[in-house]
């Protein structure tokens, strides 16, 4: 009878130690799964440095008499891809403000931007997106230029703005010397308005924006190596 007792014990002792083992054997196999999960996202935000970009157009409904189309990234990454959607709206409706408004009250719109060129390394993918864009109403018009630019860190996936890129002031001083010197005075880097900037291999630019009825942009470069003193990235 002792025996019997002894041995049950024992098998109970058994089967409580299995059970206590169980729960570190499940957190073993969650802490797995989460690390390949994490292994993966990392390797979707980072996909821009491996992957390359793409052009998706545009064609929102607006009405008739509102024509508008325009050229967006679309990168393998969705997060990222709603932001690049979002500033490309928000680009549109600086242009083109009260857009949905147009034709209940009359007017007429066009808006036609598309890719105008890219230029990608390990430390950037600089986009620059141009065209035109016009407003029509019985006794008025407004037309003119639209160029922006979008520039991105390949490995992180942030979007850069112009004062990720450029120390300001000294980017104004390096413009400033050209003989044709750009009109800065509409800009304040206090506030955060800046001009848009981009990059290709051989050089930097600088985009201003004379505004008026017909609005134009104008476009000012100087050489990689005379932007050097002024550039916060890293150039391969």
């Amino acid at each position: 009878m002792k025996k019997l007792l002894l041995l049950t014990l024992a098998l109970c002792l058994v089967l409580t130690a299995c059970k206590k083992d169980t729960p570190a054997e499940t957190t073993a196999e969650l802490t797995t799964a989460t690390s390949e999960t994490t292994a993966e996202t990392t390797t979707e935000t980072t996909a821009v440095e491996n992957t390359a970009p793409v052009v998706t157009e545009i064609v929102p409904d607006y009405g008739d008499d509102v024509d508008v189309k325009y050229e967006v990234l679309t990168l393998d990454d969705e997060e990222l891809n709603a932001i690049l959607d979002a500033r490309s709206a928000s680009i549109l409706s600086s242009y083109i403000p009260n857009i949905s408004s147009i034709k209940e009250l009359g007017g007429t719109a066009e808006y036609d931007v598309k890719l105008a060129s890219i230029y990608k390394t390990d430390s950037i993918l600089s986009a620059v997106f141009s065209g035109h864009y016009a407003i029509y109403y019985e006794n008025s018009e407004e037309r003119g230029d639209v160029l922006y630019t979008v520039n991105l860190d390949p490995s992180s996936g942030k979007i850069l703005e112009t004062s990720d890129i450029v120390n300001y002031e000294k980017m104004v001083d390096a413009f400033e010397s050209l003989a044709d010197a750009p009109d800065f005075s509409q800009y304040n880097a206090a506030y955060g308005i800046y001009p848009y900037v981009s990059i290709n291999e051989n050089e930097f630019f600088v985009y201003i924006t004379q505004n008026g009825i017909y609005e134009e942009v104008l476009k000012y470069h100087i050489s990689l190596d005379d932007a050097v003193d002024f550039l916060k990235i890293q150039l391969d």
